[in-house]
């Protein structure tokens, strides 16, 4: 893009699609014995394509195409897929054709993004391999994403740009070297189909090849991959691949090794190295975006510009525009900027917005203390400083009689120590642990996190882990000390200005893990925590009725928004992600019961276009900067990475028209301030902010005793 020297602009990942090129299209409508329909609509389009030829995509509940097929051809191809050893095709009933459908602005977006597009997929992806870059023992590839929006009736497509990291093992090669005690070494690898799209994590050994090569032939509907198979080598193995629900059989031979950041350690990947060859900045992201998007244009998909405030200023925002302060309020009303250094010194001549219960009457913040690092003086240093800045605004601090020395092996002498801490009522334990934050591994039940996590949190004791690389950063001092201020029950500001458009701010998440050993996925309580319209923090309420399927049933939805905190009132809810389901009539339901509003966000973390600014070159853009798409759809920048070379992820933010996108907007942008204690810019606003973690924890058991709370025990 380019515009004068002296005008800064701002434009996205976001291109118009040139409609004079569409061709016509037809639908087909089918009737499905599954609640799972997208998944089965897209299999069938992948078959039909193989079959008939054309462009084909799932739409509308639609099989979207614009190849004309007769109806005796689709019968024809239905009962192909009758015959195949497949059950999601044996749930497809009839499929008939909609001769009155007229196709949806997202619908024309989709059809050029996932139809038209794909085939100039071979052309874009040689393009991006000038992107790769190399790293011991694996290979950085670029990859690209293409999506459909319909920007206030007129379908526009974003491309993205992702990187991903291949291990450059030869893995066919080294496990046909493999002897059967040690075939169980694949397990837990996650990998990729070269010949396909499809990724997936191998959870089972099958056997070797000759014991199932006629099967496999026979099931695969892909030519390519059927003479894939009958020309491996008897030395191949077969793999069992989880691919989101869905299990397939695989020979390893079309397989290649994609790392995650857990596998560095496991593939020997150099962590830092990786993470920063990952990272593409502003300049060079929007250079490749616009390399695709100049090959799509060539075929006259799209207009080869991107939407920018140049030309379309109505579609963007900023924080300026949406007037969201950077401000927050101390306890007698004073204003000051939401850093926590400045936070901090005011907190010194100001009172907090309000103390816990507990702490009201000059009582001691009693803190308990684990050392798994040994004798370091740094530590004893390190409290003394937190001690004094805890002082210096208005606590009286108590330490326990000894530090605990657990061996950070042992559970026994953990939970032991604990106990002994216990035994003297502390507000919060400390610990101090060896290496850092991101050496931890916190995804394991045994890590040292977890278990004092759990068996804190079992007694109501707060915990505050610092790691023995953070002792020699001052700078993260006020950060440690605002989080353990808010982690004993303490509110240290709320928002400068209220929310006007609502009494009451509620964040609803239910987390799912995946099954490593089955499809399907394991259902996490809900949890519901909800703040005054100025980010006044005032409980949780955990639900741990078992929750079948992806929607939350009406009955828990009762539980988590009870009558006697939400009747009469407006309530705001920050969904991480869709609702789900009936989710939204169930609560439209209970709110005309008991005379609440409910004002309905949906906060959507992936698969958003990122947005630039550009003046003297193309750099990232500030916070706050978004693009709306329609009254009730926008994407929002809500914070910028650490390192300046990344380029942030915009939200995507979608609303049930009872408030503004605005509204919505500034709601997420002004409660991303009330992260007491967080050292890094949080990307949620406070409602939904940890829902993973929070899911994780209750996985593992770690949750409070009481399913209804005040102390945030996920901080």
């Amino acid at each position: 893009m380019t515009v004068a020297q002296s005008q800064r602009s701002t434009f996205a990942e976001l291109y118009v699609v040139n409609e004079s090129s569409l061709p016509t299209l037809f639908a087909w409508k089918p009737v499905i014995n599954s609640a799972e329909t997208q998944s089965v609509g897209w299999k069938m389009t992948y078959r039909l394509r193989y079959i008939y030829g054309g462009h084909w995509i799932w739409a509308e509940e639609r099989l979207v195409t614009d190849k004309q097929v007769t109806d005796k051809q689709m019968q024809d191809a239905l009962e192909e897929f009758w015959e195949e050893q497949d059950s999601d095709f044996s749930k497809v009933v009839n499929i008939q054709r909609d001769e009155y459908w007229q196709p949806l602005v997202i619908t024309l977006s989709e059809f050029i993004a996932n139809g038209l597009a794909n085939d100039q997929k071979n052309t874009i992806l040689e393009n991006l391999r000038n992107y790769d870059r190399e790293i011991a023992n694996a290979r950085v590839e670029r990859e690209y994403y293409i999506r459909g929006w319909d920007m206030n009736g007129n379908p526009v497509i974003s491309i993205s740009i992702f990187s991903s990291i291949k291990s450059t093992v030869n893995f066919p090669q080294e496990v046909q070297r493999l002897n059967e005690a040690d075939q169980d070494r694949v397990l837990g690898l996650f990998v990729r189909d070269t010949t396909s799209d499809m990724k997936g994590e191998i959870v089972g050994v099958v056997g070797r090849l000759p014991e199932h090569r006629s099967r496999l032939v026979k099931l695969t509907t892909r030519p390519e991959m059927r003479k894939r198979i009958q020309e491996a080598p008897d030395s191949d193995l077969v793999v069992k691949i989880k691919s989101g629900n869905n299990e397939y059989d695989y020979i390893t031979s079309v397989l290649e090794i994609v790392i995650r950041t857990k596998d560095y350690k496991r593939l020997k990947i150099d962590g830092q190295k990786a993470i920063k060859t990952l990272q593409i900045e502003s300049r060079l992201r929007s250079k490749m975006v616009q390399e695709i998007a100049n090959i799509l244009a060539k075929r006259r998909y799209i207009y080869p510009e991107p939407v920018s405030d140049v030309e379309q200023p109505e579609y963007f925002v900023s924080l300026s525009s949406l007037g969201v302060s950077n401000s927050v309020r101390l306890g007698d009303d004073h204003i000051c900027q939401a850093d926590a250094k400045i936070i901090m010194k005011e907190l010194k001549k100001h009172p907090m917005h309000r103390k816990a219960t507990s702490l009201e009457d000059n009582s001691p913040l009693k803190i308990g203390v684990l050392n798994f690092i040994g004798e370091d003086t740094r530590i004893r240093d390190y409290l003394f400083d937190i001690s004094s800045k805890l002082h210096d605004i208005g606590f009286k601090i108590e330490f326990m009689t000894n530090a605990e020395r657990p061996n950070p092996n042992s559970q026994y002498e953990i939970e032991s120590s604990i106990d002994k801490l216990a035994n003297e009522a502390p507000n919060i334990i400390i610990a101090f642990a060896s290496g850092s934050p991101t050496d931890a591994d916190d995804e394991e039940d045994d890590s040292l996190y977890n278990m004092v996590k759990a068996y804190t949190i079992k007694q109501d004791i707060q915990s505050q882990f610092i790691y023995e690389r953070t002792l020699d950063n001052s700078y993260a001092i006020a950060n440690i000390v605002l989080g353990i201020v808010a982690k004993t029950g303490n509110i240290p500001y709320v928002l400068d200005q209220p929310l006007h458009y609502t009494d009451i701010v509620a964040g609803i998440d239910v987390a799912r893990i995946a099954t490593k050993r089955r499809s399907g996925s394991i259902s996490i309580p809900a949890i519901t925590r909800i703040y005054t319209n100025d980010g006044d923090f005032m409980r949780y309420i955990l639900s741990e009725s078992p929750i079948e399927g992806e929607t939350l049933p009406k009955a828990t939805l009762r539980r988590l928004f009870p009558a006697n905190l939400f009747a009469e009132r407006r309530v705001l809810v920050h969904r991480d992600g869709p609702f789900r389901g009936n989710e939204v009539e169930h609560l439209y339901e209970w709110g005309d019961e008991i005379g609440t509003n409910f004002q309905l966000v949906e906060v959507i973390k992936s698969g958003s276009p990122r947005v630039y600014t550009n003046h003297l070159s193309v750099e990232r853009p500030n916070k706050g900067d978004g693009v709306k798409f329609n009254s009730y759809e926008a994407i929002i920048v809500s914070s910028l990475p650490p390192h300046k070379d990344s380029s942030p992820r915009p939200l995507h933010v979608r609303t049930d028209g009872k408030l503004t996108i605005e509204e919505a907007l500034h709601s997420i942008l002004s409660l991303t301030l009330m992260h007491y204690g967080s050292s890094l810019q949080p990307r949620l606003p406070v409602t939904i902010h940890y829902s993973d973690r929070i899911g994780y924890l209750a996985l593992q058991g770690i949750k409070p005793n009481s399913t209804e709370g005040t102390n945030p025990y996920w901080l």
